[in-house]
């Protein structure tokens, strides 16, 4: 008797078991063949019941005249939940974003009820008509039945994104909603593009000498430190490196720019005009395939640690993830050959999730550049090499609470004898409480320790500590940023130097205006290490702001400027007149970027620059004008 009883609960479980792998796949399983009722059955049927079959309108009381607009075709469906908190959740933004909406209640066959979400014809169609018939065509989805297998929505933002099971119906979704029948490359292409689009207005501007002040949405012409990320205009085409199926990426990019420079040696007199040609091939592998760069890192020479500005928590994969990254730049000139230079940038990530909420992370990037030019005594070439490598720590406590632990290892060598007082090792440790506030938003708090030594007695090792407090926020692409602000004191292993007490901060702030505007602030006050012998140290102010603005589905402008404060601890000799050193820097650039293919991008722009320092001698204007070309494979 126990083992028939058994056998009939685990009969009773394994079809439990068999029903819900049905539905997690968007499938119902096969119904039982139904059994006959009889006609008095059938009778003592309410005819109320009958009712639940046919649609009928939310509870929102959608007033006669637009039930009359909604049942004449003016309104367009993009959307279907089976939870009314998801559709009223993708209502909201869309009134945001200046939509009419309304939301329509019905109920399907089997009993389920179904919530609608409807947009404005008329303001739907103005949206799209920026976007290309060959793109449309691609993002479109097919509609099906409520019987058939639910569509797919890839790229609704963070806080909409909904399970499979939920998301019913989707027709023309503009986040990105594609056909369950496209291919995983297709969709891998338009990703890369919007991450591109995303991280134009991020890139620095360097005009071969100019000051490099992180923010930069065009192309830089001749280099001061190869970027990580690739030149301006590369984006997703044709996928060469797909050579390890599933299991890797690999993504090979080639820029050729040409500048005019009015001022090839930065100098406030007898300049020198001249062409410079920029080769810079470039290379990137992921594993497991992920079809964008994955490391982005601000460094400086005389940043203490390296870092110009913080890291923050980097994206999470879903086990682990390999990252590699190789970049040169080589410059070319027409006149002054002896300014010729072959720089170098390479960069590694790995990544690796523990399941109890532990993720584990170090990285590595290795430079040989040199200093932007006109920012010392001399005008030469100050070339070096930096080495800088970080192991981070995350600790998911709670689902408010994070912790974060991060260590650096920062090595600057330069190759001229002239500098060897600069050559130093900085270690850093610091620390983060993170409490999550909101869904997407979060509190902080940070202390940074910084231990500075130098290889020679000519400068002072010294000892930096950073209290910080601040707000950390990611929703979604359309807003991301953090705010901080503290106090720093650094203390010198002289005494007669003393100490220094300043008020620090770092502002970044990505913001979409529209789907084709976006902003990008960055600001920041820090001290800094010096590169005069004579001085301390510099108390460095910063900001830039960047501006893409997508004309087209194939043309975008960017439009930057940015200043820059460095103020000298310290007096400085020059021609027998001794004095205080101050400097200022601001620098300004506009691009067009054309996508001729898919591959294939080109860019033309200008860039100014110039320096106002105490010393007039320093002082220097720059004009300088670039065509840029760009494949990717």
């Amino acid at each position: 008797m126990f083992s028939l009883f058994l056998s009939v609960i685990l009969l009773f479980i394994s079809q439990m078991a068999l029903s819900a792998d049905f539905y997690a796949m968007g499938c119902k399983p096969t119904e039982p063949p139904k059994q006959e009722v009889s006609k008095p059955a059938e009778e003592t049927l309410p005819p109320a019941k009958k009712q639940l079959t046919k649609p009928r309108l939310s509870d929102q009381r959608i007033p006669t005249k637009k039930r009359r607009e909604i049942k004449s075709d003016r309104y367009q469906q993009i959307a279907a939940f089976r939870m009314q908190k998801n559709a009223k959740s993708l209502m909201k933004q869309l009134k945001e974003e200046g939509y009419e909406v309304v939301m329509h209640k019905s109920v399907t066959k089997d009993k389920k009820q179904l919530y609608k979400v409807l947009v404005l014809k008329s303001q739907w169609a103005s949206e799209r008509k920026s976007i290309s018939s060959e793109t449309r065509h691609e993002d479109r989805l097919q509609r099906v039945s409520l019987e058939e297998k639910p569509a797919v929505v890839e790229k609704l933002p963070e806080e909409h994104k909904e399970s499979q099971k939920d998301i019913l119906y989707s027709s023309e979704i503009r986040y990105g909603s594609v056909s369950e029948k496209k291919s995983p490359e297709k969709q891998a292409v338009r990703d890369e593009e919007i991450v591109s689009e995303q991280k134009l207005a991020s890139q620095d501007i360097s005009p071969s000498g100019g000051v490099n002040r992180e923010v930069a949405p065009v192309p830089q012409p001749p280099v001061q430190r190869p970027p990580e990320e690739a030149p301006l205009g590369v984006t997703g085409g044709r996928h060469w490196g797909d050579v390890f199926g599933t299991g890797g990426y690999v993504h090979p990019f080639l820029s050729v720019s040409e500048y005019f420079t009015d001022n090839a040696l930065y100098t406030h007199e007898n300049k020198v005009s001249d062409f410079v040609t920029t080769i810079s091939p470039g290379i990137y592998f992921t594993a497991p395939r992920v079809h964008e760069k994955l490391l982005s890192i601000d460094t400086a020479s005389v940043a203490p640690g390296g870092f110009s500005l913080s890291r923050y928590k980097p994206e999470t994969f879903e086990r682990y993830q390999t990252y590699l990254f190789y970049n040169a730049d080589i410059e070319q000139y027409a006149k002054e050959s002896s300014e010729n230079t072959v720089s170098h940038n390479a960069a590694a990530l790995f990544q690796y999730n523990l399941r109890g909420g532990l993720t584990l992370e170090v990285i590595d990037q290795f430079v040989k550049s040199y200093d932007n030019r006109a920012t010392t005594l001399t005008n030469e070439l100050d070339k070096y090499w930096d080495n800088l490598t970080s192991f981070t720590g995350m600790y998911d406590v709670s689902d408010r609470v994070k912790l974060r632990v991060d260590y650096s290892h920062f090595i600057v060598n330069y190759l001229a004898d002239r500098n060897d007082f600069r050559d130093r090792n900085d270690e850093t440790v610091s620390g983060y409480i993170f409490y999550r506030f909101m869904p997407k938003t979060s509190f902080f708090t940070q202390y940074e320790f910084v231990d500075i030594n130098y290889d020679k007695d000519t400068l002072s090792n010294s000892r930096e500590h950073h209290f910080f407090g601040g707000i950390q926020w990611d929703i979604t692409a359309k807003s991301t940023g953090s705010v901080k602000a503290g106090y720093e004191k650094k203390d010198f292993t002289r005494s007669s130097i003393g100490t220094n007490n300043d008020f620090i901060y770092e502002v970044q702030i990505n913001h979409r205006l529209t789907a084709k505007v976006s902003l990008l602030l960055k600001a920041s006050r820090r001290t800094e290490e010096t590169n005069i012998s004579t001085t301390n140290y510099t108390i460095t102010d910063s900001v830039g702001l960047g501006y893409l603005h997508r004309l087209t589905a194939k043309l975008t402008a960017n439009l930057n400027f940015e200043y820059g404060h460095d103020k000298y601890n310290g007096d400085v000799t020059l021609n027998n007149e001794t004095g205080p050193l101050s400097d200022h820097y601001w620098s300004g650039a506009f691009a067009l970027q054309y996508k001729l293919r898919e591959w294939l991008e080109a860019a033309a722009g200008y860039i100014y620059g110039r320096r106002s320092s105490d010393f007039s001698e320093f002082n220097y204007v720059t004009n300088i004008g670039f065509l840029r070309i760009t494949g990717s494979l």
